[in-house]
């Protein structure tokens, strides 16, 4: 039996190096497209680097990568010579197909023959996700196809956009780093299916590019290469350093802008708004405008210490230019002085999202305000550019600006104070702005809302406190309760209750900063805020809910309560109203329900309960009176009574009060 054992063992062992050694040989066969090169350990793959038209080699580790020859002198597509024999620019998922552009002669550095590449990958059908790569045939250690690693450069966004502009400017590489030729090459992503797709390269003296559209045509200083003198964008461009000395509108508005923006390239649009276009009364707009994925479109204007704000609203379209599906994405900055670019340091305010209904908008259908506020330190009076940046398929969208003296132009629902650039908002909204419509809130009730759009400031009002409720027997009660799908506890802001008596201006309402109560509100909890009897004031009260986290919805309760407290709890003999004041049983009397209207037993029963009350109530009077008195013992009709007395005797006053009592209430 143990050998046995030994004999299976052994043969198992025989069995796995065999497959060892079978894997070994399959690995060196260099999927039949080359040799295993013994002492160096790699495949040396059949005519890597094809230097003639129509011909084809092989890539990759184990050379199971096809690669074609491939041109980049007039912008042509380089996929037409091997798409008829070898299918060159059909791809499954995770395949890979490359093209070897040849390299140019060495130049003199003052006559050089281009200074910008560009390529062009056009995904023309299927719904793969075609990346570009590119790297030199120099290049030290050749790139790992099987992890998509150690190229030179890649391009990733046909996943957002059929069509892929990449460009390379030789003074960003060594000098002799294209002199021996490129690779290019296209790789399927896995799991997105297959494609089709054509790839284009060109170079020039000066910066050059491609229409995403039209085919893919060639662009030099992003006008056509065939354009007359009369449509190109630029003059001429630097025989150095291929930046083009642009036309106006895309000409440097300012001296000294950030690189990269397109004044090098003529891409960048600058649109000039005068002071008549934009106003209180007139709002300047530039509708279905468009901008490329990465590049830039921008507006200048000035302002003076008469706007107290400038808002910018660009709101993106449905579906994208040149056809297709979908909506596009772009981002608004704005910066002050020079044009604005979307890196740290380079724009002073950049877009916010207004509220919406849900916390995340449809694709493509999303809206962006910049809003630049005197109030805030930085901002200034003089010449602002906004800039609208292309992201990664770009987009079309309307752009408005409009110039307001007061906050909003006090959204239409206020009389605006150009001088003092406050609101005076009109009945039932309140605001800076007067944007936000007051909420009634009679009491005990309760005022809900889930699903709430997002918001910074609610505000209510509360049931006017009157005379009557200064007596003494009366609080409020606020209860809040306040929950988020969004918030967790690593956020320390959280959403408070303010209240305030009326500031005094219609439509004013407590905040942050200005408040006379305030009570903060952990989340998922009930909190009450209780205003006692001597806290309240005559006069009508405001309340604000404030969320701090303006762009995270809030859901929340909120209920008013009026408590009326009584002398004794009514002695049992009645009911507290809200009001404090005790609503007395049929046979009880009294502020506290204590005294009995009819008596039983015999004649002049209520009499004597009519004249111990009455006596009960001349005693309270008499012992209020004359503080600074002292006060003297005395009996009437056989009943204790303390009066209060000087040192000469009964005081004038108590005296008169006591005989008033008796004349006028039979005491």
């Amino acid at each position: 039996m143990i050998h046995l054992r030994k004999l299976g063992l052994a043969v198992l062992l025989l069995h796995l190096i065999s497959c060892k050694i079978s894997l070994a040989v399959l690995d060196n066969d260099c999927s039949g497209h080359g040799h295993f090169d013994e002492q160096s350990g790699v495949c040396i793959c059949d005519d890597p680097f094809p230097v003639s038209a129509g011909s084809k080699g092989w890539v990759g580790e184990t050379c199971e990568i096809p690669v074609f020859h491939g041109n980049d002198d007039e912008g042509a597509d380089m996929t037409v010579d091997c798409q008829n024999s070898d299918s060159c620019n059909e791809l499954k998922e995770d395949e890979w197909s490359c093209f070897a552009i040849p390299g140019n002669a060495k130049e003199d550095n003052d006559e050089k023959s281009w200074n910008h590449l560009a390529f062009f990958l056009n995904r023309t059908k299927g719904d793969g996700d075609a990346d570009l790569y590119g790297y030199s045939k120099n290049a030290t250690n050749p790139p790992n196809f099987a992890q998509a690693t150690g190229f030179d450069w890649q391009d990733t966004q046909t996943i957002r956009s059929s069509a892929v502009v990449h460009t390379l400017a030789r003074s960003d590489y060594p000098e002799d780093y294209l002199n021996q030729g490129y690779y290019l090459c296209v790789h399927n992503y896995p799991g997105t299916g297959s494609l089709e797709f054509s790839l284009k390269a060109t170079k020039e003296v000066c910066r050059v590019s491609f229409s995403r559209y039209d085919g893919g045509a060639p662009l030099v200083c992003s006008s056509p290469r065939d354009a007359s003198e009369e449509d190109k964008r630029y003059t001429e461009c630097k025989p150095t350093t291929g930046d083009c000395i642009c036309k106006p509108p895309y000409a440097k508005p300012v001296e000294n802008v950030y690189p990269g923006l397109g004044f090098e390239s003529c891409s960048a649009p600058v649109t000039m708004i005068s002071k008549d276009d934009a106003s209180d009364s007139k709002a300047y707009e530039s509708n279905d405008e468009y901008v490329a994925p990465q590049e830039w479109r921008f507006w200048g204007f000035n302002t003076s210490a008469e706007d107290y704000e400038v808002i910018v609203t660009v709101a993106e379209k449905q579906g994208r230019r040149g056809g297709g599906g979908g909506g596009g994405r772009v981002a608004p900055f704005a910066r002050f002085g020079v044009p604005p670019g979307a890196s740290p340091g380079q724009f002073d305010e950049r877009t916010r999202s207004p509220p919406s209904s849900s916390s995340s908008s449809s694709f493509g259908q999303h809206d962006h305000r910049i809003v630049l506020d005197s109030t805030v330190p930085g901002t200034r009076s003089g010449l602002w550019f906004i800039g609208v940046f292309g992201l990664s398929s770009g987009g079309r969208f309307d752009l408005s600006l409009q110039k307001f003296s007061c906050p909003g132009n006090c959204s239409s629902n206020g009389v605006c104070d150009r001088e003092s650039h406050k609101c005076t908002c009109e009945e039932n909204y309140g605001g800076a702005d007067c944007s936000n419509y007051i909420k009634e809130i009679p009491y005990n009730s309760t005022v809900e809302k889930h699903t709430s759009p997002i918001f910074e400031y609610e505000y209510f009002n509360m049931p006017e406190i009157t005379e009557t409720m200064l007596s003494g027997n009366v609080d409020v009660r606020i209860t809040a309760f306040a929950s988020s799908n969004l918030w967790n506890e690593h956020i320390a802001a959280l959403p408070e209750i303010l209240l305030s008596l009326d500031p005094g201006s219609p439509g004013a309402f407590p905040s942050a900063d200005n408040f006379t109560q305030r009570m903060v509100l952990n989340l998922n909890k009930q909190h009450p805020l209780t205003l006692c009897s001597s806290q309240l004031v005559q006069g009508p009260w405001k309340v604000a809910l404030h969320n701090p986290l303006s762009n995270i919805a809030l859901n929340y309760t909120l209920t008013v309560e009026k408590i009326g407290r009584c002398l004794n709890d009514c002695s049992g003999k009645g009911e507290c109203s809200d009001d404090g004041v005790c609503q007395c049983e049929d046979d009880w009397a009294g502020g506290d329900c204590s005294v009995e209207k009819s008596g039983g037993g015999g004649t002049g029963g209520t009499t004597v309960h009519h004249h111990r009350f009455r006596s009960f109530i001349s005693s309270l009077f008499l012992m209020a009176i004359g503080a600074a008195a002292t006060f003297g013992y005395v009996s009437y009709r056989g009943i204790p009574r303390w009066l209060p007395m000087n040192m000469n005797g009964y005081s004038g006053s108590g005296l008169g009060l006591y005989q008033e009592l008796h004349e006028h209430e039979g005491i």
